[in-house]
Formats: structure tokens, sequence, C-alpha cells
């Protein structure tokens, strides 16, 4: 989806993302958007249940999220000039103490249910 506009967006920890395109698997969409906002080269490996999140009618609205489990395979990750203020690698139990938007509270809760047993 496309995000909301910027001023909504500030001071949230968010995953890289954005629209499918017509006729354009979700998981595609995943490597290009990557590619895109941080300038990786990735492999999916791995999926995750697909989520939604209510970014309000004054934005876009309600919006389903796909999630992947993925690696790089190239590149060195940089935020996106103009768009991101930082980058970081979180550790998963820690994850949940950033500002985030709904579905990625959820998303962290899915990952430390697969990967924090």
């Amino acid at each position: 989806p496309t995000p909301p506009p910027a001023p909504l967006l500030y001071g949230y920890g968010e995953c890289p993302g954005g629209t499918v395109q017509p006729g354009e698997p979700p998981e595609e969409c995943a490597v290009r958007e990557v590619r895109e906002e941080l300038g990786v080269e990735i492999e999916i490996w791995g999926e995750l249940p697909v989520m939604e999140n209510d970014f309000g009618p004054q934005s876009i609205g309600k919006v389903k999220l796909h999630f992947f489990l993925g690696r790089i395979l190239s590149g060195r990750p940089l935020p996106e000039e103009g768009i991101h203020d930082a980058l970081m690698w979180v550790s998963l139990s820690y994850l949940k103490g950033y500002k985030l938007f709904d579905a990625e509270y959820a998303l962290a809760d899915e990952l430390c249910r697969r990967f924090l047993k």
C-alpha cells in the first residue's frame, strides 16, 4: 500500500513495503520494494500471515499487509534518502518497545512466537 502522508509516519518504525502493482505477486513486490527502499537484493524464504492495518480515514484507510521472511543476497542496507531518518537492526526481544503500527506489533508477536521459543 502507499503509505499515509509523511506527518502521520513521524516517529514510527516500519518495514519496507509499498503497493503491489497489477499482476505482480506480493513476493515480487516485497523484493522490489526492499531494492527501492534499502538498495539491497533479497531472497524470500518464508511467508508470514497477512495482516490488516487501519491508517484511518484521513489517509488510505484499511490495507492488507503481506509480510515475508528473507535474507540479503547483495548490497548494504541504507535508508532511502529524504524518506527515512535511520535504519536499525533490532533484536526481536526489543522490537515491541518501538513505536509501530498495529500490524507491525502483530508481526512482532508472530516473529517472537516463531523464533523466541
